[in-house]
């Protein structure tokens, strides 16, 4: 058979711009993973950064030698382009491994559209469908998607920025009626609330006011660009949870969670949260993670979704709310290979090609935790550790705020259960004092603590 992987990217990607290290390669990985299947051939198509799927150096320079997977790294832009590159493949299955940029997470849509016209001339495919992509790209989509499933979701107020703004270079308005109606929706909230971009990744640009006087001036604000939507915060647990399926009966499974550090603000931040997991719900029932994982199973079968996809989540104490649904792998999913023991491309193709889904039982404990930029040399020193899984860097070689300039990120453990975690902390804060942040080794010791008792 003939796997095709592929990726596409909307987005400019220049070189010089970033600078990517992981001490474990993924060509490594994915050589390591095809040579387990000798019978079938495999091309790995994308487009730079091609995260997940490619080593690069900072000039954008493909760093691994040829080995018995082909690579295929596009120029073209649009999706219809991009699919007319991958028919020269005549590849049996074709699979998308979506990854994001900014400034809009919107590339698991693009590989959908790829994938719907590899589709037409009968290359069977592994991709979420395009309107399930939109639903979950778009956050107004994705509210009005889970008020109609009847989801547990966050109350949330759409602001078109066109409408809010229509008095301007417009006379004859005297009186902005949008904008009033949104203010009196705005204003009946529960506070506090989150106000975020409707198409932006992550939580870059989100703002959290706990008044409505503090809404108000950050709509009325030059800050905003575009639409925004306006959600109450819920006080609980932050999670996140993958998604993988269908199997070869049409079983979707939903995967133990992870739970999340918050920052200051009570939000997470990609950059900054301390995720550990994933937690059994056998183990830890005060979570009521069986609710969460038949709800989010729900709405998998509602979207249909085919690969994998990630769930953000908070649980209340009561119930469960899903916040936003990613149809692409996400930061958690090194996280979730690690915890089975596998590489990401092995899980990739145990999910997609295989449609073995894994079970509840075979996670092991595993914590996720972001360091300081580090010379290469360092973050070497730390993958040397034997509980270390992953270790990885992301330098922004041009951002001028220091809280842009990037991150390295640590994924260890293995553990039966969380306790297991503790010493493996404590080795790496006595190895790498300079390494490891006290406010992170408090948070995660915090959360194991959480999730012992």
């Amino acid at each position: 058979m003939t796997v095709l992987i592929f990726s596409g990217n909307a987005s400019v990607f220049s070189p010089g711009t970033f600078e990517f290290s992981r001490i474990q390669s993924f060509y490594s990985d994915w050589e390591k993973a095809a040579a387990a299947r000798p019978d079938d051939k495999f091309i790995i198509a994308t487009q730079l950064p091609g995260r997940f799927l490619l080593d690069i150096d900072s000039e954008g320079k493909i760093t691994q030698k040829a080995g018995n997977i082909e690579y295929f790294v596009s120029s073209s832009k649009k999706a219809e382009d991009f699919a007319h590159e991958l028919l020269k493949f005549k590849a049996d299955l074709a699979i998308a491994a979506s990854f994001w940029v900014t400034p809009y997470d919107w590339l698991s849509l693009h590989d959908s559209i790829t994938a719907e016209i590899l589709r037409s001339i009968g290359i069977k495919t592994v991709c979420h469908p395009a309107d399930s992509a939109l639903i979950c790209f778009d956050k107004k989509n994705t509210a009005e998607f889970l008020k109609k499933t009847g989801s547990n979701r966050p109350e949330s107020v759409y602001v078109h920025h066109e409408l809010f703004w229509a008095e301007r270079g417009r006379r004859e308005i005297e009186s902005n009626v949008y904008k009033e109606y949104v203010l009196s929706r705005v204003k009946a909230m529960k506070f506090p609330v989150i106000i975020k971009d409707t198409v932006g990744l992550s939580s870059y640009s989100m703002e959290v006011a706990v008044s409505y006087k503090q809404a108000a001036a950050y709509l009325n604000s030059g800050r905003t660009s575009s639409d925004r939507i306006v959600e109450e915060y819920i006080q609980g647990e932050h999670f996140g949870a993958e998604i993988y399926g269908p199997d070869l009966e049409g079983n979707y499974f939903v995967s133990p969670p992870f739970i999340f550090s918050l920052n200051k603000y009570g939000i997470t931040s990609p950059k900054q949260s301390v995720k550990i997991g994933p937690i059994n719900p056998m183990k830890c029932e005060k979570f009521k993670i069986q609710q969460m994982k038949a709800e989010v199973e729900n709405l998998a079968r509602e979207l249909k979704l085919e690969g994998i996809a990630q769930a953000d989540l908070i649980f209340d104490g009561e119930k469960w709310f899903v916040v936003e649904i990613n149809t692409r792998l996400s930061g958690m999913s090194e996280s979730y290979a690690a915890s089975l023991g596998i590489s990401l491309p092995e899980l990739i193709l145990r999910v997609c090609k295989e449609k073995n889904l894994p079970k509840d039982s075979d996670f092991k404990a595993i914590c996720n935790m972001k360091m300081p930029l580090l010379e290469k040399s360092r973050l070497e020193e730390i993958a040397g550790l034997d509980f270390v899984k992953i270790v990885n860097q992301t330098k922004n070689l041009v951002a001028k705020q220091e809280r842009e300039k990037g991150y390295a990120e640590v994924i260890f453990g293995g553990s039966s259960d969380f306790k297991g975690l503790l010493p493996q902390i404590e080795e790496m804060q006595k190895k790498f004092p300079d390494c490891l942040e006290s406010a992170f080794v408090q948070k995660a010791r915090e959360i194991i603590s959480s999730l012992e008792n």
